[in-house]
């Protein structure tokens, strides 16, 4: 039995990237003695379920995504398939802005409480710089490459998450932490870990001139490449828009370029 090498389909198109969760990643890494064999296909071991293995008799992918906003330290304790990974593999690293616009990350879900008193979440976040050094750390650690930590501008007109402290903030407060954060990643990156992950800036939009804004306040920031995120991955037009303001800034050289969760 054979699996299906993905990776090789991917020559000459744009990467997809699995989007890894933590329960799926440590799954194949179980001991024998906490699962049924007679549970799995005839011909399949609990191992096959590794993708990133070229081993894997049912796929094989070396190019995965995965959040460190589903932790809350920086390392992965339970060994999972990124953790004992092969060199020749990749993984993105998201820096996990989509757990915290949600108010899902561990170290921040407390701070529902005072979602109506955005100066207090503001002051919040500048004081607890251990976040971002706890997400700096993880992706330093597990990534090539990885996201720099935004704060996501979907909030201000996402209504729905009742359980996100920044649901009340303004474009310019998201924006502003954003840019503290930009400031953390570029001083500290690799300072612990003797790691280099390569960054990728994130670009943000949500209409009504936040998109030049964001941009505005992150562009001279230098990292290895750029994401999209918001509205400026919402179509061809806006992404054509964005890679062009890109290069006419002369932000392209020898960038990478990529989707943002």
């Amino acid at each position: 039995m054979s699996g299906i090498n993905l990776s090789d389909a991917y020559e000459d198109y744009a990467i997809y990237l699995p989007s890894l969760q933590q329960g799926y990643a440590a799954y194949p890494m179980r001991d024998a003695s906490n699962f049924k064999q007679s549970d799995i296909p005839k011909g399949l071991q609990l191992s096959d379920l590794n993708f990133l293995s070229t081993a894997s008799n049912l796929w094989h992918c070396k190019y995965v995504l995965y959040s460190a906003g589903q932790f809350n330290n920086s390392l992965i304790s339970t060994p999972d398939i990124v953790s004992t990974r092969s060199k020749d593999t990749v993984v993105i690293g998201d820096s996990g802005g989509f757990q915290i616009g949600t108010g899902k990350l561990p170290a921040i879900k407390s701070w529902v409480d005072y979602q109506n008193n955005p100066q207090a979440v503001y002051h919040k976040w500048m004081r607890e710089r251990g976040i971002r050094d706890t997400i700096l750390r993880w992706l330093d650690r597990y990534c090539d490459y990885a996201m720099t930590l935004d704060m996501p501008l979907w909030v201000l007109h996402d209504r729905k998450s009742k359980t996100s402290p920044f649901v009340n903030f303004s474009a310019e407060q998201l924006i502003e932490l954003s840019v503290e954060n930009l400031r953390y990643f570029a001083d500290k990156r690799g300072a612990a870990t003797g790691a280099r992950a390569k960054y990728l800036n994130v670009l943000q939009d949500a209409g009504d001139g936040t998109g030049e804004a964001w941009y505005a306040a992150v562009k001279d920031f230098d990292f290895e490449g750029w994401a999209f995120g918001g509205e400026t991955k919402s179509g061809l037009d806006p992404i054509l828009k964005w890679i062009r303001i890109l290069r006419d800034d002369k932000k392209l050289d020898k960038a990478v370029c990529t989707h943002s969760p």
